[in-house]
Order: C-alpha cells, then structure tokens, then sequence
C-alpha cells in the first residue's frame, strides 16, 4: 500500500489523515481523490499528549492549538501539474523528540466519508515503523478515538489502537 508523504525522518512521530485513496505503488506513488472529488479531509484532528497538553483543532471552541512542545498541525496537498488546479489534501500532526508514553488521537468527522489515517514514529536511532487506517467511515460530527503508545528507545515500534469513542 502507498504510504501518504511524511517530513523527514527524525525522533517522534507524524500523523496524517487524508481523503485519499492509494493508485499504485511501482516506481511511483500517486493518489486520487475520493468520493466525489472534494479537495479538503473530511475530518480534524486533535491529539492529547500524556500531560493533557493538545495540537490540532478544539472541537468545542473551533480554535487550532499547539500546546505539545515541538508540534505542529498543518495541511499541505500538491497542485495538478498540467491543469494547475489544487490537489487534494493531507492534515499532518508532527510531533518532534516526544517523550514516551501514551497520546491520544481524536479524529473529528466534518462530514460523512471515508478517511484514511497513517501512524508513522521513529525511534532515537531513526528506524521507522507505522501503522495504518484505510478506509475507515466516519459520520458528521462524529468522532473516533485512537490510542498510540510511543517508546523513543531503538528497536520500538509505534501501537496504534483504536478506542472507545
């Protein structure tokens, strides 16, 4: 399967949900829109830190926060070379030299639709592991909730879980 584009590598770990659906995985990685050609994800997201501290969107006051040290919550998509036109795009959560622990993700449905959700950390010595949510269905203001247990130790790879919503 396509894996969605990640900043480079480093410690910690980068979320990214996407109203995208994988092309083909060859030489090249190419995406297409989904259900009816909207540009935009149809979901927010919210991560919670073990602290409490929070990045991504408030649900309840619409406002963006980046309370966890070293994170960002962004969207970014790549226009059609030929027509111009913009591409579809991927909302990012990266979370730069995390302390382990447990983090909780809060996927926000703006509309009924299908979104697909990638997991992917990396350890102190920059090995990668992640986890993926394809094709999973979510309701207008409905809300999923994922577990992800980080470890910056060498050797750990990211668990994602998805919990009570």
């Amino acid at each position: 399967m396509c894996q969605l584009r990640s900043p480079a590598s480093r410690p910690g770990f980068v979320l990214a949900a996407a109203l995208l659906l994988p092309l083909a995985c060859g030489g090249t990685e190419g995406t297409r829109l989904a259900r009816g050609g909207e540009l935009v994800p149809p979901v927010e997201l919210l991560l919670i830190d073990p602290l409490g501290r929070r990045t991504g969107v408030d649900r309840r006051t619409n406002l963006t926060l980046q309370e966890i040290p070293g994170s960002s919550y962004t969207a970014e998509s790549i226009g059609d070379d030929v027509s111009g036109a913009p591409g579809p795009q991927t909302k990012i959560i990266d979370v730069r030299n995390p302390p382990g622990g447990e983090y909780r993700l809060r996927v926000i449905g703006l509309r009924s639709r299908v979104y697909h959700l990638q997991v992917t950390a990396h350890d102190r010595e920059l090995n990668p592991s992640s986890v993926e949510f394809t094709d999973v269905k979510v309701d207008a203001l409905g809300e999923h909730v994922y577990v992800i247990r980080y470890r910056p130790e060498p050797g750990s790879r990211v668990d994602v879980r998805r919990g009570a919503e």
